[in-house]
């Protein structure tokens, strides 16, 4: 007995939404406990999209004018351990910049 035509377009939409779903969860970014303080941050910077945030943080994180590693030796940077002059100013410490939800910007 063949199934009839609602349950096959049924089956084929729950499909799809799983492919989707699973396309989209790999662009999925995990903040675990931190999602409060990502949220202030967002709206203290006056991004409306999370998308935004992202693109500042790492624009910012990857500039050549990583202020942390300029301020010292540019070989030192504690985030990659002395490869901050190979990466070109790349700093892992840049992080620590980043304002905690209590701080004034």
């Amino acid at each position: 007995m063949a199934s009839s035509p609602a349950v096959d377009v049924s089956c084929r939409r729950r499909e799809k939404r799983r492919q989707l779903d699973a396309r989209r969860s790999k662009c999925r970014i995990r903040l675990g406990g931190h999602m409060e303080q990502w949220c202030l941050l967002k709206e203290r910077l006056g991004f409306s999209l999370h998308s935004q945030l992202a693109k500042f943080l790492l624009d910012r994180y990857t500039s050549s004018g990583c202020v942390l590693c300029a301020a010292e030796s540019a070989a030192w940077c504690p985030g990659f351990g002395g490869l901050a002059a190979k990466m070109g100013g790349l700093c892992g410490s840049a992080q620590q910049a980043i304002p905690s939800p209590g701080d004034p910007l």
